[in-house]
């Protein structure tokens, strides 16, 4: 079985590799400090995951203050089949990022693989509809002769397609992603032409250590590749509290240094909030960014016990 599940997850990163290796040039996919309490955003291999129904929102609020500041909101949801074997989700995201909005809508399918008797191997795909609307005659100046650059806005929606695979245990979880693969471009008349970077790939981990008897620790990571831009990665390290109440300190290489809380309100229902307080390059963007999570899981009847997740 071990050498089952290393064969599995070295062809995934064989073709996450192979696939997404293309020059491309452009902007990140949308990107939130509390990616650990939603793993589905950046990974369709986690769909189904939760064990049950389950409903994730997050808004976030960049660089407070800076007039046209990015904004994201991003609904995911995902469930797993009787058997156990199939999980299925959406992504429903929509970022504003000065004169572009990106907005995606992503359907998930992910196929679990039992390796033991409290871990599960999963692999996931995705596929779905980008659609992009930029704002490019608001920058330009009054002496454009392209009519289609004149125009106020110009639109085009892309399809998506993406891979994901994520092993998850009672105390270990780990993944890998690339959840936009297909190249995107853009052009706007004669005048300008755009190409977009979604490709992405996304490797995340994170550990749950026990502090006694009513504290845990839980050191995450998530590192993000996109050819042609630096190497990115955010860290975090949070501290439990009885399952129930969380707090943690995050690092985003460059960009950021972040606090958050979360509390599990009830085995069900869950909220969280973080701050980001910008350092480096971007230290002069406003005064902060703020972000809101809230979670909510429909407990399977035949399985309500209280989870720490």
């Amino acid at each position: 079985m071990v050498r089952f599940v290393y064969g599995f997850m070295k062809m995934g990163l064989v073709l996450t590799f192979f696939v997404a290796a293309n020059p491309l040039h452009g902007q990140q996919n949308p990107q939130f400090t509390q990616y650990m309490f939603n793993p589905l955003g950046i990974n369709p291999g986690y769909s189904g995951l939760d064990g049950a129904l389950s409903l994730t929102f997050l808004n976030r609020q960049q660089w407070s203050g800076i007039p046209n500041a990015p904004t994201t909101q991003a609904l995911t949801v995902h469930a797993l089949s009787k058997r156990k074997r199939l999980g299925v989700g959406i992504n429903l995201v929509n970022d504003k990022v000065g004169i572009h909005q990106n907005q995606f809508v992503q359907g998930n399918a992910s196929y679990h693989l039992q390796t033991g008797q409290h871990s599960t191997l999963s692999m996931g795909m995705l596929a779905g509809i980008n659609m992009r609307r930029s704002d490019y005659a608001s920058i330009l100046s009054g002496n454009v002769t392209d009519p289609l650059v004149a125009n106020a806005s110009v639109s085009k929606n892309f399809m998506d397609l993406g891979v994901g695979f994520y092993f998850k245990s009672r105390r270990f979880e780990t993944g890998l992603s690339a959840p936009s693969l297909l190249p995107k471009n853009l052009s706007v008349g004669d005048s300008l032409k755009v190409d977009f970077a979604t490709t992405n790939i996304f490797l995340f981990g994170k550990y749950r250590f026990p502090l006694g008897l009513n504290f845990e620790a839980e050191p995450s990571a998530l590192v993000k590749y996109l050819q042609g831009v630096p190497i990115s990665f955010d860290t975090n390290i949070t501290l439990i509290y009885k399952s129930v109440l969380a707090l943690g300190a995050s690092y985003r290489k460059g960009e950021s240094i972040a606090g958050l809380i979360k509390a599990d309100v009830t085995s069900q229902f869950a909220a969280g909030y973080s701050y980001d307080y910008p350092v480096g390059k971007v230290s002069g963007f406003g005064t902060g960014s703020h972000e809101i999570m809230v979670k909510y899981k429909f407990v399977y009847a035949s399985s309500r016990v209280s989870s720490p997740r």
